[in-house]
């Protein structure tokens, strides 16, 4: 949550490099607020997800959610933006967008928007979830199209460790339920890179977030460049065997906003 286009920027630009187009765009949060934007509204465009909240997890999943749908408006917005502009003169680039074959990623929060999007806009093919939970209004609800999830493995604290530790767990019970239905669908894939923490997902691997002092709750941690090189790979399998047409150039428009 909170986040912005240069969290994944590794990742956007190795996606670029193979031939397609990238736009990426940043939460919600940071947007400006829209003409008589209501006070229920832009609470829950800019609230904090606070998992500390003693009240538990239901208040969070129904802020999440109604965020992952704002979200996904915003990359439908984004669509029809580029649709208007392939038809007026100076749009060279943007003319070169397939608008058949769109594939929204984003990590953490931005997964769950990405995913949200897949099943608000039918003109997006495919999307990846990187690390996020499964939230938006529709989320239980599978669509038929192609989906890939990553997934890390290590808690920091060990997850039953306080009221945070005790709501993540509740709220990973019910990502899970509503995500069941969409992974078992046949064009749906799920990656699990052991040895992996949130935030390794994004270009903040190397930071200060990756503990390197001995816990004795917490794996060794696969090694950077293992995981960088499996995210890029896989994403870009993914984007070519699902997006991408025979003999063709693909194009695809990207979401990446953090949780």
């Amino acid at each position: 949550m909170g986040g912005r286009p240069v969290d994944s920027d590794v990742l956007l630009k190795a996606i670029a490099s193979d031939g397609y187009l990238v736009l990426a765009v940043a939460d919600v949060a940071h947007d400006a607020p829209e003409t008589g934007e209501s006070a229920e509204a832009r609470l829950a465009r800019v609230a904090p997800l606070d998992l500390n909240d003693v009240r538990g997890v239901e208040q969070f999943v129904s802020a999440a959610d109604r965020k992952a749908d704002l979200a996904a408006k915003k990359i439908s917005s984004l669509i029809d933006a580029i649709a208007a502009a392939q038809s007026r003169p100076g749009s060279e680039l943007l003319k070169r967008a397939d608008l058949h074959r769109i594939a929204t990623i984003g990590f953490s929060f931005g997964g769950s928007s990405a995913a949200a999007a897949l099943r608000l806009d039918r003109r997006v093919a495919a999307a990846v979830n990187i690390d996020g939970w499964h939230f938006g209004s529709s989320a239980g609800q599978p669509v038929d199209k192609p989906f890939l999830v990553f997934k890390s493995t290590n808690s920091m604290p060990p997850i039953e460790y306080g009221i945070a530790g005790r709501n993540t767990s509740a709220v990973d019970r019910i990502s899970q339920a509503r995500e069941h239905g969409q992974l078992a669908l046949p064009q749906s894939r799920s990656i699990v890179i052991h040895g992996t923490l949130h935030g390794d997902y994004t270009d903040q691997l190397h930071g200060g977030n990756r503990w390197t002092e001995w816990r004795p709750w917490q794996p060794p941690l696969a090694h950077p460049a293992v995981v960088r090189a499996t995210i890029d790979s896989a994403t870009l399998e993914f984007l070519a065997s699902k997006v991408r047409m025979a003999q063709s150039v693909g194009r695809a428009a990207s979401s990446s906003v953090a949780r």
